[in-house]
């Protein structure tokens, strides 16, 4: 299937290849393209055309969404864009198999240039890039990651179920922010965020072939191929200064994902039901515990052991694993069959915050002491 679409050659100045699927997206593609076919270096100058392309695959669609992008050829035929259309069986009909399909041809069509540090970029229809979008890409893969996950910044509307998902944010920030002081990771340093997500999304071909490629999953393939990734010890940088910018729809092309999530909000909020999620005791206690094995793996810590770990659980997880990922992997099934965290309920998002708000104070109070000179 992946010999059929895009016959046009890649440029042989390729750096990224930008892969767009889209499904009756009539009503926002074109911003989106726009957004795409003015990106800039830091200096203002625009990008050269040749250095990236844009593939576009328009999926099952029953409205103009690929009329509208053909035209849109037409009108900038220096804007290295090719788009092709697709009617998946009814089986096959949803954004993970749009998603994977479009990957593997940019791979591929690196591997036919011989560039396995090549640039896959994701985004989707409904999303504008931001105009140093690519730009920031580059430097963020060039700094030594190999996957970027960007911000993704819900448009400004009036509606509940953003200010439910604004406090969402906030709550998963958080937790970011403490696992970058309790579990600092090299590539990825403050300031960051938590999304690595399918609107902002880039991997060079080498990690994407490394983590097995995108998970034939129906939805939410994106977070599938997040922890496939985190179980290669992929260096995954969430990085502030890749941003887009996206809808706040409520009704959605897939079965699950931003806008069921703010669907799922806007009920809540017409309910007059609190959102409640993991508590703070339960998050420090996630962040420690892995913080502890990662001690474990690179030999400092192998002699002491945390509980509820033991010395011989923790000894047959490393000596049986290739990353870190793994190690972490088998832990979270142990904890999981022991139900650790079912000694801690969930609580109201609101008092979680200040709650992680507060511990991060603490940890930031006994950093400046501690580096103060005797």
């Amino acid at each position: 299937m992946v010999k059929m679409f895009f016959k046009l050659k890649p440029d042989l100045d390729l750096k990224i290849c930008v892969v767009l699927p889209v499904k009756d997206e009539g009503e926002t593609i074109l911003h989106c393209l726009d957004a795409l076919r003015v990106q800039k270096h830091s200096d203002g100058t625009p990008f050269k055309t040749s250095q990236y392309e844009v593939l576009v695959l328009a999926n099952n669609c029953r409205d103009n969404t690929y009329s509208i992008i053909k035209q849109y050829q037409n009108d900038y035929p220096d804007f290295s864009l090719q788009v092709e259309k697709i009617m998946f069986s009814q089986v096959r009909a949803n954004i993970g198999t749009a998603r994977r399909l479009l990957m593997d041809i940019a791979y591929n069509r690196f591997a036919t240039l011989g560039r396995f540090k090549g640039i896959i970029a994701s985004t989707d229809g409904d999303t504008q890039v931001d105009t140093f979008w690519l730009r920031e890409i580059i430097k963020e893969i060039e700094s030594g990651c190999d996957v970027v996950g960007g911000e993704i910044i819900t448009e400004l509307t009036s509606c509940y179920s953003r200010n439910y998902h604004l406090l969402d944010i906030r709550y998963h920030n958080f937790i970011a922010r403490l696992e970058h002081l309790i579990d600092p990771l090299p590539y990825n340093p403050w300031p960051s965020h938590f999304q690595c997500f399918g609107a902002s999304l880039a991997i060079t071909c080498e990690a994407y072939e490394k983590a097995g490629r995108l998970p034939r999953i129906p939805f939410l393939e994106d977070v599938a191929f997040c922890k496939a990734l985190e179980l290669k010890d992929a260096r995954i940088r969430r990085s502030p200064y890749v941003k887009v910018y996206t809808s706040s729809r409520t009704t959605g092309r897939v079965e699950k994902g931003l806008s069921q999530q703010l669907a799922w909000f806007e009920t809540l909020s017409n309910e007059q039901k609190e959102l409640n999620v993991e508590c703070a005791s339960s998050v420090i206690s996630r962040i420690k515990m892995k913080k502890y094995l990662r001690t474990c793996w690179e030999g400092h810590a192998i002699n002491s052991f945390q509980y509820p770990f033991n010395k011989g659980d923790v000894q047959k997880w490393i000596s049986g694993a290739n990353y870190f990922g793994e190690v972490w992997a088998q832990a979270e099934a142990f904890l999981q069959k022991e139900q650790w965290f079912n000694q801690w309920e969930d609580e109201y998002i609101e008092k979680v915050i200040q709650d992680l708000n507060n511990y991060e104070f603490e940890i930031e109070q006994y950093q400046d002491f501690s580096s103060e000179p005797t």
